[in-house]
């Protein structure tokens, strides 16, 4: 833990915390939520930093001013550290919180003809319900890469990460799978890959693959579902 301080502090000094007296800054990660963006990505949302500032009204003494930032770590094999990689400021004097999102969750097994209403969606921590149509929307948050999570009763927990911009109303699509018990849940030995994509990306394919006892291979994908080895 030391080290992600240390490295998020330089990560950070030439970016957003260039004031104040450095032995009084403090970095809270108690509020903070991470989601992995890659195979050695994550990103860690809400690490609040206070800095002290100079009081005009009464010299001599600071005062406290209060951020947040969303950060990417990589991970470094070499060094076992996590190395921050990008860093957006969501909150605080200076924030840019430009960006509007729709978060559409709905049932994976039904797919959009099944939206979920009365889900949790967090942002941080920020939180909307859906609503009858299974959107919660969101203003005022940073543009930049962004983690999603939903929690629905009798659905498993889903989290996510989109990118986030301030030219348009972002819309970002969750599926939830139902939990075991519930109508399209999956029982022991069973497990759902599930796809989600729309303009961006327009596209996206899941493809699995693995040995035979005969030393062939089987593959599936979207036109061949089925292997008689693994199903």
């Amino acid at each position: 833990m030391k080290n992600i301080f240390r490295n998020f502090v330089a990560g950070c000094t030439a970016l957003c915390l260039a004031a104040g007296a450095w032995a009084q800054l403090s970095i809270d990660f108690s509020s903070a939520n991470g989601t992995g963006t890659a195979q050695d990505k994550v990103l860690i949302q809400n690490i609040r930093v206070t800095t002290p500032v100079a009081n005009p009204f009464d010299p001599g003494h600071n005062t406290t001013a209060e951020s947040s930032y969303n950060v990417i770590f990589t991970f470094d094999p070499a060094s076992l550290h996590l190395i921050p990689q990008s860093i957006t400021q969501a909150s605080g004097i200076g924030a840019n919180t430009c960006a509007t999102v729709n978060v559409q969750v709905y049932n994976s097994v039904l797919g959009v003809a099944g939206p979920i209403a009365g889900a949790t969606v967090l942002i941080g921590t920020r939180s909307a319900t859906t609503n009858s149509s299974g959107i919660a929307s969101f203003t005022g948050l940073p543009a930049g890469s962004t983690g999603f999570s939903v929690f629905a009763t009798g659905y498993v927990p889903t989290s996510q990460v989109a990118t986030l911009n301030c030219l348009t109303v972002n819309t970002v699509a969750m599926a939830s799978s139902p939990s075991s018990g519930q109508t399209g849940g999956l029982t022991t030995g069973q497990f759902r890959v599930i796809l989600t994509w729309g303009a961006d990306p327009w596209d996206l394919d899941s493809h699995m693959t693995g040995p035979n006892a005969d030393g062939t291979r089987w593959h599936v994908y979207y036109s061949d579902k089925n292997s008689g080895s693994i199903c």
